[in-house]
């Protein structure tokens, strides 16, 4: 994201959205950090997954960080945040299908994010990484001219 070109990252940061949480660029962590990732909910919000989800022992091979004491799984986050975005991308090969991460022998049970949302249309970005303007420019498409058109696998 920070190397695209069509939209930039400086100018999708200041005109395009409100960037609530980012794992690897936002200065809050612990549980400030999932505090703000967990606030969007009470409003629109397009969700952007990176990563296969993991579902070995309720998603516990795979914690975003800890909520009131307790362990937050991806497989959590996903499906709280997945029922109520009112679009989703799936970025990157393991979070458009599955990836790496989920071939054999898969010990954490990785899966695509749609296994875990089947009844979500998920745009899915694969690559990896996925090339920069194409997430950006897909979600300035989302923001502009509403759903891009997709293939038969959902992929844009």
């Amino acid at each position: 994201m920070l190397n695209g070109q069509n939209p930039d990252f400086d100018y999708a940061l200041k005109s395009m959205v409100h960037l609530r949480y980012s794992n690897s660029l936002m200065a809050a962590e612990g549980e400030k950090a999932i505090e703000k990732l967990l606030q969007v909910m009470d409003e629109e919000y397009i969700l952007c997954v990176e990563g296969a989800v993991a579902l070995k022992n309720n998603g516990l091979y795979n914690i975003i960080g800890r909520w009131k004491g307790h362990p937050l799984t991806g497989l959590q986050a996903a499906k709280m945040l997945g029922e109520k975005a009112s679009h989703i991308l799936a970025v990157g090969a393991c979070a458009s299908h599955g990836g790496p991460s989920a071939a054999k022998p898969n010990p954490s049970e990785s899966v695509s994010l749609q296994k875990v949302l089947p009844d979500r249309k998920i745009i899915k970005l694969p690559g990896c990484p996925v090339h920069p303007d194409w997430f950006l420019g897909t979600l300035a498409h989302l923001l502009l001219y509403g759903e891009p058109e997709t293939d038969n696998l959902g992929g844009r």
